[in-house]
C-alpha cells in the first residue's frame, strides 16, 4: 500500500532528487540558531556534496565552540579546553 501528499517529487533513474532527503538526525531543540542553521543545511545537502557538508558542521562546531565560551578559531585548543573543563576525554584528538 502506498500513501502520498499530492506534492511534486522528482526522480532520476530511480534516484529521488527533490525533495532531497537525509538520514541525518534533527537540530537539538536548544541547539543554538546561529548553528542550527548551517547544520540543517549541512543535513539539506549531504546526499549531495559529502565534501560541503562537512565545512558546514565545522563552520557550525565552530560556531558552537564560542557559544561555549570558547574562542571558535582553532577546533583542537576549543577542545581541549572544553576536556579541562570536564568534556569527556573521547572527544579529544589523540
Amino acid at each position: 500500500m502506498f500513501s502520498h501528499c499530492n506534492k511534486y517529487t522528482i526522480w532520476i533513474d530511480k534516484i529521488l532528487i527533490y525533495p532531497q532527503s537525509s538520514s541525518a538526525p534533527e537540530p537539538i531543540e536548544d541547539m543554538p540558531e546561529e548553528v542550527k542553521q548551517d547544520y540543517l543545511e549541512a543535513k539539506n545537502i549531504v546526499n549531495l556534496s559529502p565534501r560541503a557538508a562537512a565545512a558546514l558542521l565545522r563552520l557550525a562546531l565552530q560556531k558552537l565552540m564560542i557559544h561555549l565560551g570558547e574562542r571558535g578559531k582553532n577546533l583542537n585548543e576549543d577542545i581541549a579546553s572544553l576536556v579541562k573543563k570536564g568534556l569527556p576525554k573521547r572527544f579529544k584528538k589523540h
